[in-house]
């Protein structure tokens, strides 16, 4: 009879044991469940935004090309002398105009403090930049061959600034006169900005991060333009 007991425990205990076990089995077999479903919902989420910002460049390159042939068949149709397109959008007088390397936009700055990119394609507003807290002056564009990327130089009252053509970030600003900056020219290889001003002074900066390389002191009046020769060796 005590054997009878002995085996009934043991039998009832490794019961349990087996229950336990099944119970863990069971509740790892969830866990993991739960997660593949959790996974699966993160994927498809961001396959969806994936699949949506996909689209979203698909249909403005397909726009760009629409504005594209636009264009060339405006071009085409055109003859000597005729206007294109009047731009409108700043609430004074233009000062100064930039074309970027790929003749897709040109940039426009004037003595509200303003600066805006305009599609030449259709002429319309791409991008309107913080304005300046004086009036613009001068405007240049380069190509920023490291990054791949058209940057422009505004100089506005003592000030010269470089921003990202197609974002408008900022890339440096300094203090480059001590009076009105009338003049920009971008030497030819896109290394240096010249800028002349109403202080009688020429400079040279880098472009890169608008670092002073060298300083023209012989004017008796204020410095109006200025220009680069074809090897950049004279301004």
């Amino acid at each position: 009879c005590s054997s009878d007991l002995h085996e009934l425990e043991a039998k009832l205990v490794a019961d349990i044991d087996a229950n336990e076990k099944a119970k863990t089995r069971m509740q790892i077999i969830k866990a993991f469940a739960a997660l593949a479903i959790f996974v699966g919902l993160v994927y498809g989420y961001f396959w969806w935004k994936d699949q949506e910002e996909l689209q979203r460049i698909e249909n403005a390159k397909k726009e760009e090309q629409s504005r594209d042939a636009a264009w060339v068949n405006k071009l085409s149709s055109a003859k000597y002398g005729d206007v294109l397109y009047s731009l409108s959008g700043q609430n004074e007088g233009v000062t100064s105009l930039a074309i970027s390397s790929d003749n897709k936009y040109v940039v426009s700055v004037a003595n509200d403090h303003s600066t805006i990119a305009w599609r030449l394609n259709d002429g319309s507003k791409f991008l309107i930049f913080p304005d300046n807290t004086s009036s613009n002056f001068a405007a240049v564009v380069y190509h920023d061959a490291t990054v791949d990327s058209d940057n422009i130089v505004v100089a506005s009252f003592t000030t010269l600034h470089a921003t990202q053509l197609l974002t408008g970030t900022s890339q440096w600003m300094i203090e480059a006169h001590s009076d009105w900056t009338n003049t920009l020219a971008i030497s030819s290889d896109n290394q240096l900005i010249a800028s002349g001003s109403s202080d009688k002074k020429i400079k040279l900066w880098k472009l890169t991060d608008g670092t002073l390389t060298q300083e023209f002191n012989g004017h008796t009046g204020a410095v109006k333009s200025v220009a680069f020769s074809f090897d950049n060796k004279t301004v």
